[in-house]
Order: structure tokens, then C-alpha cells, then sequence
């Protein structure tokens, strides 16, 4: 196999972590992936010396292209929390809406549905201050 070959592997590992243990762990297995690709298959192999451009290049992007898809598959599963806690808001607060509307239910319904709305809306305030 030539040195594109174990890259795209090496990138797909890359890709697969990020998916299932986030950004930093995929950060971790990039930065691990180019020292191991530039150890066991650029040349001299046995060393973590590069000898040629062309080499040099293709870790530089590995890594790269590793950083950035660890950071999109980070972002788009943040997002992804954020929208199923703003839909679970909406059907809450649609559901209060509703029973004011109609003269349904008792206040003590509305105050824990909207005291859980809160909860939720606190707790998406302290994760999103988390890095």
C-alpha cells in the first residue's frame, strides 16, 4: 500500500473517533495518527525524520483535515443537543399555551411543566459555558 492509502485509513480512524468520543479525543487521534504514519510508513521508516517535501505535506494535511473534521463533528452535535432541548421547550410551552387557551388543567400542571422548562433552559446555560 503507498503512503495515500494508510493516510486515508489513518483518516477515517480519525473521523470515526471524533464521532463517537468528541473533539478532544479526536484531536488526540490525529496528532497520534501523524506521528505514527510518519514512524511506520514514510521514509526513513523506524525514525520520526521526513525526508521530502511531498511527505511533509501529505502529514500536514492529515492533520489538518483531521482538526477540522473533529471541530465540525463537534460543533454539529452541539447543535444538534441544543435544537432537541429547544424542540422539547416548544412542545412544552405549546402544550401551557393550550390548556390557558381552552381553561384546561390546574395552575399547579402549568407551574411544574413551566418550572421544568426552566430547569432544562438553566442546564442548556451551564453546558454551553462549558468549553
Amino acid at each position: 500500500m503507498s503512503l495515500n492509502s494508510d493516510i486515508l485509513l489513518f483518516q477515517a480512524a480519525v473521523v470515526g473517533v471524533a464521532l463517537v468520543g468528541g473533539l478532544y479525543p479526536a484531536l488526540v487521534a490525529a496528532v497520534a495518527g501523524m506521528l505514527l504514519l510518519n514512524f511506520y510508513f514514510t521514509p526513513p521508516t523506524g525514525t520520526f525524520t521526513v525526508y521530502g517535501a511531498e511527505s511533509m505535506l501529505q502529514l500536514a494535511v492529515f492533520v489538518v483535515v483531521g482538526i477540522t473534521v473533529s471541530t465540525i463533528v463537534d460543533v454539529t452535535a452541539r447543535r444538534g443537543r441544543e435544537a432537541a432541548r429547544a424542540r422539547a421547550d416548544a412542545q412544552v410551552l405549546s402544550t401551557l399555551a393550550g390548556d390557558i387557551l381552552r381553561g384546561d388543567g390546574g395552575d399547579a400542571r402549568r407551574a411544574g411543566a413551566v418550572r421544568c422548562t426552566a430547569s432544562w433552559n438553566a442546564s442548556a446555560r451551564r453546558t454551553r459555558a462549558r468549553p
